[in-house]
């Protein structure tokens, strides 16, 4: 699995755990990423990622509600 695929899926993983739980963005990053032992290019794009999708959210949760409003 490349880099990038890697940082992609601990950024969801991390946007779900945020989701379910009241732990902190970084605190849940810095563990995964010593879990993974994901190197320091994917865990910026990993933290890139998870800063985009929280600075957005409450766009995003507009968007998710118009086009699947069951969910």
């Amino acid at each position: 699995m490349g880099l990038r695929r890697k940082a992609r899926v601990t950024a969801l993983q991390i946007l779900y755990e945020l989701d379910c739980t009241e732990h902190g963005a970084k605190e849940a990053l810095a563990r995964l990423a010593t879990e993974k032992a994901l190197p320091q290019e994917a865990l910026s794009f990993s933290e890139e990622l998870i800063q985009g999708v929280l600075q957005n959210k409450f766009k995003l949760d507009d968007i998710i509600k118009r086009f699947a409003p069951a969910f």
